[in-house]
């Protein structure tokens, strides 16, 4: 965020704060602004020679609550704990408050650490919640608390142990991380869950620590088979890049790292607690076997099962909506703003104030701040450019999107000539990572500059009548006026060289470097500026300028040239060596992939090409389908890796190919959920589906060795199936459950921290529930269906 490392504030003549502040990184945002003001503060800045004539003119205004502030941008280094420094920053000005003059406030306007505590807390507490549902729902399946509690020792074990290599890797304990730890309580407890099971399953002979090693070596070969087929999937996951690779590869790590624990402390510690407890075991009810017995038998109900599911997969998939990452509700907003160009700092600072009438108007906004001539970021501001910071009340009922259709409308029938973009600060920041944070950028290439930005005024009316499209920016910018200097005869003729008329008018426009000022262990850059009248009357004030001509003798400058303004030139941009002009849009109510969709088909229809001009698409959609790519490469490499798992432990193909049409069948359950849960297919609901190759794949592995050593025995294919399928079928139901309930509160959405990780959730929670007729019905009809082919 960014803060002030040591800012301390004194008064100069009127109470006019002035701020010093050392740059550290990103997340706190104080304002200060003394109430009795009455000249605009400016950020730290060396003092200016004024005229005794005119004064200095303005480009830059800072204001808050409707008054003059100077606000302090605190940034964190990258080594630096944002919480931490935010604390710290708080406890400074806490301690310093008795240094700042009593009519001097200071009031923070934005603060990242408490999106980063609200999204940690929430994502912490979903995992609680998760696992001690989990936990029950085990203790109900086996009758019994003790057996629960037994499955949930590998739990506190698993977080050490990630969190010890999570040290070793130089990660931090952050909203990923997090995520990984919630995402794989489920996972974890699958591991126990079939060690208890199969404990208890045969209580009389693991009374004693030599039966359970018995026991345990008869299923360590599945287990560890099983455990692989998971973690395999998360390898590819390292080679992504970009955006997506730097939320989720942590993630996967942490999840690796959790999972590798789980099977180890599986192992190592559960074969030493005593499973016997007395369990009331719930049995499987008559209807179920005789289910069971009839897709065994008939192997055309497991083909037609997995093709029913497979196809309504891909009509879901269709009816999905997609984007890139999914939106957090971050309790602030950024409005950028523009008015038309050339227009001065005081005429930018009145129809804003009109425009604050509005935000003022607004309950859910607790507080609001606002640059004039500057932004956030390090860029080049006009001073015609500008923004704010909305800070929104905790308790409120409409969402951030909500207030910010709401208030766009409003600004824009009170002033129609002010220009408005809606955002995030931290989905600015994410979209920056990509160059450009609007969802929607259409490029526009062609030789001819007028052509070129005639056509992309043309895309962007296009665009303003899609629906879902706000905040388009044609991307023609179009500079201040232009002051232009011809020289005229009569300075041909007095020797006057054209660099002699630019001497005598850069004090005047821009100054003069005069070194530097040091005040302390700062060194302050000094300009001398002959300051001159703004408008018309300092171009009139310009052409009285003094030009030597000769030794001793001058003439007005308005003798040697003719001075006049013109309307500003638009801003020249290249890209691949051509000339390009970016039309920007934002959403608001629709997914990325359809307005995408439709932007595409209305410019193909609507708008012709002259020869030499083409266009491009970039924004996050442009991120989207790349981070879409590299998570195709994913699956198709977790696949790859989970098939070669499977080969190894089977020995058979067709076996193989039976899981895996099984894992086909359960991205129907991953799409039916992002449907009802009313949320997208974007990079978080893909990491989910990934996931679900290794889940699946993972409790088939235990089915297919029950169904091969039933075969070893000697028994037909479609008795080894049904048996095997009513063996397996507890253990089946309680991970279904244990999993279903260990992320059922981060697929709700309890809390800000969710946002991120609600689809991941959404897709391995519908994953789950379709997984367990699959397994259960399906795959004995597929594996009956092999063995008689074998």
């Amino acid at each position: 965020m960014p803060c002030a490392a040591s800012p301390n504030c004194s008064r100069s003549g009127s109470s006019t704060p002035i701020a010093s502040s050392t740059l550290v990184s990103s997340m706190l945002a104080p304002w200060i602004w003394p109430p009795s003001a009455r000249s605009p503060s400016r950020s730290p800045e060396p003092r200016r020679f004024r005229s005794p004539r005119w004064e200095s003119p303005e480009f830059v205004r800072y204001q808050a609550h409707d008054r003059e502030a100077v606000l302090i941008n605190v940034l964190r280094r990258p080594s630096a704990s944002t919480i931490t420094l935010a604390v710290a920053v708080r406890n400074w000005l806490r301690s310093h408050r008795d240094e700042i003059p009593a009519d001097v406030l200071v009031e923070t306007f934005y603060d990242q650490s408490n999106l980063i505590r609200a999204s940690v807390g929430s994502v912490r507490d979903s995992l609680v919640v998760g696992a001690l549902l989990a936990i029950l729902v085990v203790a109900l399946f086996l009758g019994s608390l003790r057996l629960g509690l037994a499955s949930a020792i590998v739990l506190p074990g698993s977080v050490a142990l990630t969190l010890f290599g999570l040290t070793l890797a130089h990660q931090s304990l952050n909203l990923m991380t997090l995520g990984g730890f919630a995402a794989a309580v489920g996972l974890v407890l699958d591991d126990a869950i079939v060690v208890v099971e199969h404990l208890a399953h045969d209580a009389a002979r693991t009374r004693d620590v030599r039966g359970r090693a018995m026991a345990m070596a008869e299923i360590f070969p599945s287990l560890v088979g099983s455990s692989i087929c998971t973690i395999v999937i998360f390898i590819p996951f390292m080679f992504l890049d970009g955006v997506t690779g730097a939320f989720f590869k942590v993630l996967a790590l942490s999840m690796t790292l959790m999972l590798s624990a789980s099977l180890l402390l599986c192992v190592a510690v559960l074969p030493l607690v005593n499973p016997q407890a007395n369990p009331r075991v719930i049995g499987m009810p008559g209807r179920f076997a005789r289910s069971v017995r009839f897709a065994s038998a008939r192997p055309w109900v497991g083909a037609m099962m997995v093709a029913v599911l497979v196809g309504s997969a891909a009509l879901m998939f269709r009816a999905l909506g997609t984007g890139f990452l999914p939106p957090i509700d971050e309790g602030s907003l950024i409005v950028d703003f523009f008015t038309p160009p050339g227009t001065s700092v005081t005429e930018t600072d009145r129809m804003m104030r009109e425009v604050e009438q509005q935000i003022d108007a607004t309950p859910e906004i607790d507080a609001w701040s606002r640059r004039t001539g500057d932004q956030l970021g390090f860029f080049l501001t006009e001073p015609n450019h500008g923004d704010y910071v909305l800070r929104l009340r905790n308790h409120r009922r409409r969402s951030a999107d909500e207030i910010a259709d709401d208030l766009r409308k409003r600004i824009e029938a009170s002033q129609p000539g002010v220009t408005i973009e809606f955002g995030q600060l931290v989905e600015d920041l994410i979209g920056d990572l990509t160059t450009t944070p609007q969802p929607i950028e259409v490029r526009v290439y062609g030789e001819d500059r007028k052509l070129t930005e005639a056509r992309a005024r043309a895309i962007a009316a296009i665009l303003g009548h899609i629906k879902g499209v706000v905040d388009v920016k044609s991307g023609v910018v179009v500079s201040g006026p232009d002051l232009v200097v011809l020289p005229a005869a009569s300075a041909a003729r007095l020797g006057v060289p054209s660099v002699a008329l630019t001497h005598a008018i850069e004090p005047a426009v821009s100054g003069l470097d005069a070194g530097t000022i040091v005040r302390g262990t700062h060194a302050w850059p000094m300009r001398v500026t002959a300051l001159r009248a703004a408008g018309p009357a300092g171009v009139r004030s310009l052409a009285e300028l003094p030009v030597a001509v000769a030794p001793g003798r001058t003439v007005r400058l308005g003798d040697l040239a003719t001075l006049r303004v013109d309307p500003g030139e638009t801003e020249l941009s290249r890209d691949d060596l051509r000339t390009v002009v970016s039309v920007t849009a934002r959403l608001s109510g629709r997914d990325l992939g359809s307005t995408m969709v439709e932007i595409q088909r209305r410019l193909r229809r609507d708008l012709p090409l002259p020869v030499g001009m083409s266009l491009g698409y970039g924004g996050l959609w442009a991120e989207q389908q790349s981070s879409f790519r590299g998570l195709a490469g994913v699956l198709l490499g977790a696949t790859l890796a989970v098939t070669l798992t499977l080969l190894f432990g089977f020995r058979s193909w067709r076996l193989t190919g039976a899981v895996l049409l099984t894992v086909a069948g359960s991205l129907a359950g991953v799409f039916a959920a992002l449907l009802v849960g009313g949320a997208t297919f974007n990079v978080s609901s893909f990491v989910g589906a990934i996931m679900m190759v290794g889940i699946v794949a993972e409790n088939a592995y235990f089915l297919v060795a029950a169904y091969r050593a039933g075969r070893a025995e000697g028994i037909s294919s479609a008795d080894a199936a049904e048996h095997a399928a009513l063996r397996r079928a507890r253990p089946v139901l309680m991970t279904t459950a244990a999993g279903v309930a260990a992320l059922a509160p981060l697929a709700l959405g309890f809390g800000a921290g969710s946002a991120l990780l609600r689809p991941l959730a959404l897709a391995v929670v519908g994953g789950f529930v379709t997984s367990a007729p699959l397994l259960l019905i399906a795959l004995p009809s597929l594996l009956a269906f092999a063995g008689r082919r074998e």
